[in-house]
């Protein structure tokens, strides 16, 4: 047993909104917070989003260390579509914490149901990772077969709980070379992890790692017994891990699941942030867009008054969400 969870994020300006929520229902649903150890790397990060982090420390006594990266160690990486260069700092865990055994690396877009020191307390044995196995999907399947991973034991990177003693040094420089000389993965840093750490996994419970991506593509690529899992596992979730492009900050799907990020959002700093994030969406429409052009030309509507109708409507809905979600 660990005397102390650290828990790890890399971050950039475009998730910082989401980290500080997902570190905020980690450390709200944890029953002994005072060993919570929250550490944010990053490349670069604006100045505001930093304080931001730091005033979320303050306001909860939630202790959070931001780590700046230096950029060379990945400048021979690559992006992928919305894939940031942010990904692979995942790969440094160990080398950054020389002195830590073991720590839980978390997407941004991740929140967390459970207090995470049942997730964190599992015994890795001489496996590398713990990692939730993936759903096969139809589409990827031949892709991973190319590349060497059985699709069946095909892990997502989003929630790693990671034996630090086995990943730093040598495993860590594997990953890095094999992305460096393979600039053809779809999902380069979770492609590399899977080909290098693909005999030494603990599989974790599907709980801990729920992907969204299904649940909004309503369940039609998932077959079988893995449906049966999936809907078992989205009754009573763990974690909820917001992949794909919609997010719940940029678009109004899945109500059933993006409700709590609104919830863990809505008591950080941030929190203005994401209701920007989300009028601009409204927006976005064109019919909406037409007329809010005539408000504006006819001087009838000014955009401070829409923001502060936009912020009491959702403080709104999130005040009711917390009370249907007892927060």
């Amino acid at each position: 047993m660990d005397d102390k969870i650290n828990v790890v994020y890399a971050v950039n300006d475009l998730y910082a909104h989401a980290a500080a929520a997902s570190i905020y229902s980690v450390w709200f649903n944890t029953k002994h917070k005072e060993l919570c150890r929250f550490y944010v790397l990053y490349l670069n990060l604006l100045k505001q989003n930093y304080l931001k982090f730091m005033e979320l420390s303050e306001q909860y006594n939630i202790k959070i260390q931001m780590i700046e990266v230096n950029s060379d160690k990945i400048e021979e990486l690559y992006e992928v579509d919305y894939f940031k260069l942010e990904m692979y700092l995942r790969i440094f865990i160990g080398d950054l914490f020389p002195a830590e055994k073991k720590a839980l690396y978390l997407d941004c877009d991740t929140i967390v149901k459970k207090d995470i020191k049942e997730l964190y307390d599992t015994d890795l044995g001489q496996n590398v990772l713990g990692a939730v196995y993936d759903i096969p999907n139809v589409f990827r399947c031949k892709e991973l077969e190319k590349i060497g991973i059985d699709p069946q034991k095909y892990f997502n990177s989003g929630v790693l709980l990671i034996n630090l003693n086995l990943f730093r040094g040598e495993m860590s420089q594997k990953i890095l070379s094999l992305i460096k000389n393979n600039r053809s993965f779809r999902c380069p840093d979770q492609d590399a992890l899977n080909l290098c750490c693909k005999d030494a996994v603990k599989s974790l419970d599907l709980r801990w790692n729920l992907q969204w991506g299904h649940y909004l593509d309503k369940l039609k690529y998932i077959k079988g017994n893995d449906l049966i899992e999936y809907q078992k596992a989205l009754n009573n979730c763990y974690i909820i891990h917001y992949t794909s492009n919609n997010k719940p900050w940029n678009s109004f799907y899945g109500a059933k699941l993006s409700c709590y990020f609104f919830q863990y959002a809505s008591c950080t700093p941030f929190w203005e942030d994401v209701v920007y994030s989300l009028f601009n969406t409204y927006l976005s429409n064109a019919n909406v867009t037409e007329l809010m052009d005539e408000k504006f030309s006819s001087g009838q509507t000014g955009f401070r008054i829409i923001m502060k109708f936009a912020k009491k409507w959702f403080g709104y809905k999130v005040s009711s969400l917390k009370i249907n979600l007892k927060l």
